[in-house]
C-alpha cells in the first residue's frame, strides 16, 4: 500500500510535469509492469483532463480547483427527471470520472504542499585523516573514512533510494532497508546494496576504483549523466573485488587476493612469501614514512605480520629481519 501510494504522487508529478528524468523512467518502468498498472493510469488520466488540472502549475489555488470540482459533482446529484437513460447514464460515468477527479485533485494539493516544504539539507563530511569512530547516516549505517575522502549524504533519507555521492576510500556498513536502497554515485560509476559490509576506493585520481565485498551482494552499474539509464551492471559475491576503468569505463571483477585491503582501517599487514619490493609498496601506502629498498635486495622475500606497529618498530622490526643497514632523512627510510 505504501508503495502505491508513492505511484500515486509520481502519477500527479508526472501529468503535471514536474517529474524528474529518474523519476519518469521509474513511473513508465512501473506502468510497463502490470495492465492493471496501465488501466489505473488510464482513469487518472481522464480525471486529469476532466478537472483541467494540466493547467496548474506552481501558482495554482488547489483550494479553488477543488471547490471547482466538487461543484460539478454537487450538480450531477441533482435530480434531473427529463432525462432519459441513456443521458442518466451519461451522468453517472460523469460524476464517478469527477469524483475520480476530485481525489486526484487532492493527490495535487498534497503535492503542491509537499513541494513547497523546505527540501532536507545536504552534508558533506570531509575527512582530513582517517576516522577512529564511525560517522553515522540518518539511515543508521555507518562509515569509516580514510584521509582526503568526502562524502555527501541528506539530513535525512525521503525518497525510495538512499543516495549519497562519495569521492576516496572507506569502510561502509549499510544499513538494510529492502524497500530503500542506498546508492553510492562518482564520476560515471555507481554502488547499489540493501544491506552489506564493503570496502570503496574511488580516489579521483586513480585510474582504477575498487570494491572489496566482505559479506552481503552488491550491484556495480555505469552511467554517461543518469544514473538511472544504465549501461553496464556486475553483481558481487563475498570475496570477490569490483573494479572500474575510469579510462574506459567498464567494469570487471576478481578474486580477492590482497591480504592488506583493509590495513589503512585496521593497522594489520599480512605477507605471506611476498616480494618485499611489493611488500614495501603496500606499507609505504598505508604509513607516513616511505621506504626505499637497495636494489641490490629486490630479490628477497618476506613472511610476516604486522599488527599496529609505529613507524619505528616497523624499521626495527625489518632490521632485525633482513640486517639492513638503515639511514633515515625525514620521512624518507633507506634500507641498504
Amino acid at each position: 500500500m505504501r508503495k502505491f501510494i508513492r505511484y500515486k504522487h509520481l502519477a500527479a508529478k508526472y501529468l503535471s510535469g514536474n517529474c524528474n528524468s529518474a523519476e519518469q523512467q521509474q513511473f513508465e518502468r512501473w506502468l510497463s509492469l502490470s495492465d492493471k498498472h496501465k488501466h489505473w493510469f488510464e482513469g487518472q488520466t481522464k480525471a486529469w483532463e476532466l478537472s483541467q488540472a494540466n493547467t496548474l502549475s506552481d501558482s495554482i489555488n488547489v483550494e479553488a480547483a477543488l471547490n471547482k470540482v466538487n461543484q460539478r459533482i454537487a450538480l450531477m446529484h441533482q435530480p434531473q427527471p427529463h432525462r432519459n437513460k441513456a443521458a442518466r447514464n451519461q451522468v453517472s460515468v460523469y460524476g464517478w470520472v469527477a469524483g475520480a477527479a476530485a481525489v486526484f485533485l487532492l493527490g495535487l494539493a498534497v503535492l503542491f504542499f509537499m513541494k513547497n516544504e523546505a527540501q532536507p539539507q545536504m552534508q558533506i563530511y570531509a575527512a582530513t585523516e582517517k576516522t577512529e569512530n564511525p560517522l553515522l547516516l540518518p539511515d543508521g549505517s555507518s562509515i569509516y573514512l580514510n584521509g582526503g575522502s568526502e562524502i555527501v549524504y541528506p539530513e535525512v533519507f525521503v525518497s525510495d533510494f538512499r543516495q549519497t555521492t562519495f569521492k576516496g576510500e572507506a569502510l561502509f556498513e549499510v544499513e538494510a532497508q529492502p524497500e530503500a536502497p542506498f546508492q553510492i554515485l562518482m564520476e560515471h560509476f555507481g554502488v547499489e546494496v540493501l544491506g552489506t559490509k564493503f570496502n570503496l576506493k574511488a580516489t579521483p585520481d586513480s585510474d582504477q576504483y575498487f570494491v572489496d565485498l566482505i559479506n552481503g551482494k552488491l550491484r556495480l552499474f555505469t552511467f554517461d549523466q543518469d544514473p538511472n539509464s544504465r549501461i553496464e551492471q556486475l553483481i558481487l559475491l563475498p570475496g570477490e573485488r569490483g573494479i572500474f576503468d575510469a579510462a574506459t569505463k567498464r567494469l570487471s571483477r576478481a578474486k580477492q587476493t590482497d591480504l592488506n585491503f583493509m590495513a589503512w582501517h585496521s593497522g594489520i599487514l599480512e605477507f605471506i612469501n611476498t616480494r618485499l619490493t611489493d611488500a614495501l609498496e603496500t606499507i609505504n601506502a598505508n604509513y607516513s614514512v616511505e621506504f626505499v629498498l637497495d636494489e641490490k635486495h629486490h630479490d628477497l622475500r618476506i613472511t610476516a605480520r604486522f599488527e599496529k606497529e609505529s613507524p619505528e618498530e616497523l624499521i626495527e622490526s625489518l632490521q632485525t629481519i633482513f640486517s639492513f643497514e638503515v639511514t633515515r632523512n625525514g620521512q624518507t627510510v633507506y634500507l641498504r
